[in-house]
């Protein structure tokens, strides 16, 4: 009975731990609690290190799945292509980077593979991920960056040019489809990964920054990638569906704020419903563009449809960790950059910034100056320190110094001397009048 009690127990860990790598990658890094095997691995670490670590671990192992069956689907469609009559007419070179390019998702799977087991080693795991990540992007895109005349064989000669150049239009548009997952997911990757990095660090602006500059790029590059197919094979399906994906991220650039702001209740609600409302657009955007390649001839089967939604999800993963580690890194960077610089500088190195802010202010829109007046009234002893030291910093005082207006006005008088009279206009509206009579010349 202990025996059964004990087999029991482990398989109940087991389905828990599963349960764990299932769920962490959809939640916030900082809620990725590790399991006791892996606070072993990771023992004397910083706890936001070990939620970090766990999270790269569960998000690389869900995407494995997905990556193998698309390989595997890829391979298939590989040895059907070759059993094709016109298989005959393609080159060794062609035959080559086709099998290579079926075969990025082997260089994914090994990549991800190593930096799962490697979790505990965060440099060496990133390292591993990225190189085999890169050279899973360069595999994928080698048969769409040569020509069609370069991979045909040297025995054939083509007679029907405008038949070729309809092969050549067909094929491409095969690229841009099969190329959709990857080229949709390098910008929706990154901007997930800013807003996972901004809840591993809440207190840095970095990540925020980042994704308000992403956000328009993703739009661009989902137009550029589907305006070509919309204009050939185009309903009403694929344009609502486009359409949707290219506004899904502009709300993060038009309530970008909120992801600039310190964490708070109200700033999480906000950034609660902008999510909620960007993810309900895209999923809705992909389900219409789902629905218009499985109804209209595309030239599509299915299991290349199937494909593409296996790699889909296994790249989405898989790219968000590696943005991940890129924007972590810059975070980590530009914290160092700033401790650096914080022992060097003197308060005359931040006077053109100041000035700068002090502009930026002037120009503000009515509702800001409304927030901050309001502000100002909630606590009027923090806005009269900060003035003062406004008004007693070098940037102030150079500041005041070009807004001040003069105005001067010379004045010859009878008995052959100059009045020369000064009238200066200061910022705070202040006049100072200066008269200095001289000898004519």
């Amino acid at each position: 009975m202990s025996g059964e009690s004990s087999g029991s127990n482990r398989f109940e860990e087991e389905m828990r731990n599963v349960w764990n790598h299932i769920k962490r990658p959809f939640l916030p890094i900082r809620s990725s609690v590790p399991n006791i095997q892996e606070l072993t691995k990771l023992e004397g670490q910083n706890e936001a290190l070990q939620n970090y670590a766990v999270w790269r671990r569960s998000s690389l192992f869900l995407a494995a799945p997905s990556v193998v069956l698309s390989m595997i689907l890829g391979l298939v469609n590989y040895g059907i292509g070759l059993s094709h009559p016109g298989s005959d007419n393609l080159n060794g070179w062609c035959k080559f980077i086709m099998f290579m390019a079926e075969f990025s998702d082997f260089f994914l799977l090994g990549a991800l593979l190593g930096a799962a087991f490697l979790f505990p080693q965060i440099r060496r795991s990133t390292q591993v991920l990225q190189i085999g990540w890169i050279v899973s992007l360069v595999s994928a895109f080698l048969p769409a960056i040569f020509p069609l005349e370069m991979l045909l064989a040297n025995d054939v000669v083509i007679v029907d040019q405008a038949a070729f150049l309809q092969g050549k239009v067909a094929l491409a548009l095969t690229y841009a489809i099969s190329l959709l997952p990857i080229v949709i997911t390098l910008p929706g990757s990154a901007i997930r990964a800013c807003l996972k990095v901004r809840n591993l660090f809440p207190n840095s602006s970095l990540p925020g920054w980042i994704l308000m500059l992403t956000s328009p790029f993703y739009s661009l590059v989902v137009l550029i990638a589907l305006v070509m197919v919309v204009q050939i094979w185009g309903n009403g399906l694929l344009l609502s569906g486009t359409l949707l994906l290219v506004i899904k991220p502009l709300g993060n650039v038009i309530w970008g704020r909120f992801f600039l702001e310190p964490n708070s209740e109200e700033v999480d609600r906000k950034i609660k419903i902008l999510l909620l409302s960007s993810l309900g657009a895209g999923m809705l955007g992909l389900l219409l563009i789902a629905i218009w390649i499985l109804t209209a001839d595309v030239g599509l089967d299915v299991g290349t449809v199937v494909r593409l939604l296996f790699e889909t999800i296994g790249r989405i993963l898989v790219t968000t960790v590696v943005f991940c580690d890129f924007v972590v890194g810059m975070v980590l960077r530009d914290w160092e950059m700033a401790q650096k610089k914080k022992d060097v500088l003197v308060q005359e190195d931040y006077v053109d910034i100041e000035a700068f802010l002090q502009a930026l202010k002037v120009q503000s829109t009515p509702k800001e100056r409304t927030k901050a007046k309001d502000q100002d009234q909630k606590d009027p002893e923090a806005a009269n320190e900060a003035k003062v030291n406004v008004e007693n910093s070098p940037a102030s005082a150079s500041e005041k110094k070009a807004q001040a207006r003069s105005r001067k006005t010379i004045t010859e008088m009878p008995d052959g001397t100059v009045k020369v009279k000064e009238e200066t206009t200061h910022a705070d509206g202040s006049m100072t009048v200066t008269e200095t009579i001289t000898e004519n010349v």
